[in-house]
């Protein structure tokens, strides 16, 4: 008979690096949990969707690595969503790049794209369309 002992935890050195084979999973229960957050969010009084997005109750979009957040064009449902991207920066340790994040505007009055943009920070992206 062989008797295995443990003895505490292997200290690791890197961490979980892109092209880990963790990796993708670690996204998607990430990705999940924030889901989550948001779905909470959107039934809230202070957010609205999109115009285009409510009747299907879309308020985010999540690719390979990144992420789309949908709302109405106003402060306050600006801010709702941008609340619970704060909130889950400090749960999951993760910051914002500012360097690599827009914000896109449509039908938006420029007084209010100032406000918001000086509100969250970001730099204001060219609207596609």
């Amino acid at each position: 008979m062989v008797t295995y002992m443990i003895y505490g935890f292997f200290q690791g050195k890197n961490g979980v690096r892109q092209g880990d084979l963790l990796s993708p999973y670690l996204f998607i229960s990430c990705m999940e949990y924030f889901s989550r957050m948001l779905r909470m969010a959107s039934i809230s009084s202070s957010f609205h969707f999109h115009p285009k997005c409510g009747a299907h109750g879309i308020s985010h979009l999540a690719f390979v690595n990144d992420i789309i957040l949908l709302s109405g064009g106003d402060r306050q449902f600006v801010s709702c969503l941008f609340q619970q991207l704060i909130l889950f920066g400090h749960i999951s340790r993760l910051a914002i790049n500012k360097e690599k994040s827009l914000i896109y505007f449509g039908r938006v009055g420029e007084q209010i794209k100032h406000v918001i943009l000086q509100d969250m920070g970001f730099v204001e992206g060219s609207f596609p369309f």
